[in-house]
């Protein structure tokens, strides 16, 4: 595979996923989306270490998700592994 023009992520990269919904999509479909999510990261060979799903920025009850890609390396990776915990975001050691 290519690696995309935008993104730089091709096969054998590792990127860490999260799933946003807008507001009114639930967390039901936004779990149908992440496995497809899964399903064709796999099938492009790009490994993923990690994945989130919820419904962090929201916009007054907006139906839809965006899908966002972090591609990691072993310094990124470290980091993002680390414990976080904010207002609106936790995150436990991984």
């Amino acid at each position: 595979m290519r690696k995309g023009e935008d993104s730089g992520i091709g096969e054998g990269d590792t990127v860490c996923t999260y799933v946003n919904g807008l507001g009114s999509t639930t967390l039901m479909e936004l779990m149908i989306m992440n496995r497809k999510l899964a399903m064709i990261l796999r099938e492009k060979g790009i490994r993923v270490h990690d994945m989130d799903v919820n419904s962090l920025v929201t916009t007054m009850e907006m139906a839809g998700a965006y899908i966002s890609l972090l591609k990691l390396d072993d310094g990124l990776q470290k980091y993002y592994d680390m414990p976080c915990s904010s207002p609106c975001y936790k995150k436990d050691k991984a």
